[in-house]
């Protein structure tokens, strides 16, 4: 488990910056809306299991999404992180919005579980 927040439970994309970003960077994209896939896959093992520990995870996971949607209602799709993407600077949230809210539908459906 890694202290920032953009690693925390964050699944790993690649590339996504560049499939769906606007600025096209390849590079490592934590989190990425669909990262809260993973909350969701762990939501269900731990209930099916009855293993807490997984429950958790969950929780990290979908929390790892929200900071792509930001106080003033703009988001992101991706957050570059990278420092550097094939000598670009990276470490920032791309432009576009598109899908993020992917990660909020999975985070408040899972609380109504």
């Amino acid at each position: 488990m890694q202290p920032d927040y953009h690693l925390h439970e964050a699944a790993i994309r690649h590339w996504d910056g560049y499939w769906f970003g606007k600025r096209r960077y390849f590079g490592d994209t934590f989190p990425h809306y669909w990262s809260a896939l993973t909350g969701n896959v762990f939501e269900l093992y731990g209930r099916i299991t009855g293993d807490s520990s997984y429950l958790e995870r969950a929780e990290h996971s979908r929390r790892a999404v929200l900071p792509m949607i930001f106080a003033d209602g703009r988001a992101s799709c991706a957050y570059i992180y990278p420092c550097k993407v094939n000598g670009r600077e990276g470490e920032f949230y791309d432009p576009y919005a598109n899908d993020q809210d992917w990660g909020l539908y999975f985070y408040l459906r899972n609380q109504e579980l």
